[in-house]
């Protein structure tokens, strides 16, 4: 039996505002007929959302953006090494750090990396990565120094953001020396041309030691793949999700892109026993007013994606939920037309369940519904031996 999880952020909207989830086709309603629906409140407390998407308690796992970083790049260094996030970025003319969008060509990055071993001593290495996002290891390191999240550096100075503490010299060191080593390459000349943003920085943030994660394949008896996307859900950065993932015992699988990705997506779950997918958000769509184009990337997610595993024939048990959460504690504004309360559905091919309650806006208040927030019910739905029917 498949166990197959689908998050959907941002699909359940303020009851005030217009539903994209109370038009959905017929083929949709059966399947909710059979469904068991349960309301998702919103955390009360503070609990990163890579976390939630693992189903992990809070406090369970307490890992700094280096750590999980350098996991999410395969690397596992030797004991007592300190682990940093190495953005590649830039700094201005004047000497102030500046936040780009423009990320690297192919080409581009292959010289960075290959930039990038010249800056390697012998106690620190760099790790090269994917577009911004690298890593640092500093062996036999030491956490007692502050370092500046990238993000907030931005218009500000090297000189009022540049790491203090133990290892500041040397740290120093790297980041001039990033400047020095890609300022003049041949790629940042033609990027100033153009009027991009030079890439010709390496800072270093977010350091920690690796903490130990519990092993989750044990801890439910399967292992499950998680399919990330960061697209539109603030406070979810998918290296950081890759990182947790891995260092918890399961596999992360990119969220396929491209004309073709329903399809793709589509055979990627179907080739996992056990996968908590998290889909792209639509919030944007939403909160712009364009309901309809919402409603259009939803029956068609559910069309080429949901609906044919779901519609599989009871000889190939399937377990599938799709769960809407409320919009995570974060930092960011709550886009005007998300709801604070989620909901989540459960659905066995193999049930005769007959249900009355709808998936959409009218159950967020319905009182016969239970509650689970979003890491309680992935971890409810993972731990859930297989061979047992969810209902």
């Amino acid at each position: 039996m498949r166990n197959l999880v689908f998050v959907i952020p941002h699909l359940i909207t303020d009851p005030n505002q217009e539903s994209i989830v109370s038009r959905l086709n017929a083929r949709f309603e059966a399947i909710v007929e059979r469904s068991t629906v349960f309301r998702m409140p919103q955390e009360t407390a503070p609990h990163p959302i890579e976390m939630q998407l693992l189903g992990l308690r809070p406090g369970e796992a307490q890992l700094e953006e280096g750590p999980l970083v350098v996991a999410a790049l395969n690397v596992d260094p030797p004991p007592r090494s300190v682990h940093f996030h190495l953005a590649l970025q830039n700094v201005d003319e004047d000497g102030r750090l500046q936040l780009t969008a423009d990320a690297p060509s192919p080409g581009e990055l292959r010289v960075i990396v290959e930039q990038m071993s010249k800056l390697n001593t012998r106690v620190l290495t760099l790790v090269p990565g994917s577009a911004f996002v690298h890593g640092l290891v500093w062996e036999n390191g030491s956490i007692d120094l502050a370092t500046t999240r990238f993000p907030d550096a931005a218009k500000k100075t090297v000189a009022e953001c540049e790491p203090q503490g133990d290892g500041e010299p040397m740290l120093r060191r790297l980041i001039h020396d990033s400047v020095n080593l890609l300022d003049e390459l041949e790629f940042n000349r033609i990027r100033a041309e153009e009027g991009k943003a030079k890439l010709n920085l390496l800072w270093p943030w977010g350091q920690g030691f690796r903490n130990p994660t519990p092993d989750l394949g044990l801890r439910w008896g399967i292992r499950t793949d998680i399919v990330g996307s960061s697209a539109g859900w603030p406070g979810l950065i998918s290296e950081r999700l890759a990182g947790l993932t891995r260092l918890c015992g399961f596999r992360f699988v990119p969220y396929p892109k491209g004309t073709n990705w329903r399809e793709d997506l589509r055979r990627i779950v179907l080739r996992s026993q056990s996968a908590v997918v998290v889909a792209e958000s639509i919030s944007s769509l939403q909160n712009l007013g364009w309901v309809d184009r919402a409603h259009d990337w939803l029956t068609a997610f559910l069309d080429e994606v949901i609906l044919p595993i779901a519609e599989l024939p009871k000889e190939d048990p399937i377990q599938l939920s799709i769960l809407a959460p409320a919009e995570p504690q974060t930092y960011w504004p709550l886009p005007e037309r998300v709801s604070k309360m989620g909901l989540g559905l459960r659905f066995s091919n193999a049930s005769i369940t007959a249900s009355t309650i709808p998936f959409d806006e009218r159950a967020l208040y319905d009182a016969r519904l239970g509650n689970q927030t979003l890491w309680q019910s992935i971890s409810s739905i993972l731990s859930e031996p297989l061979s047992q029917s969810a209902f």
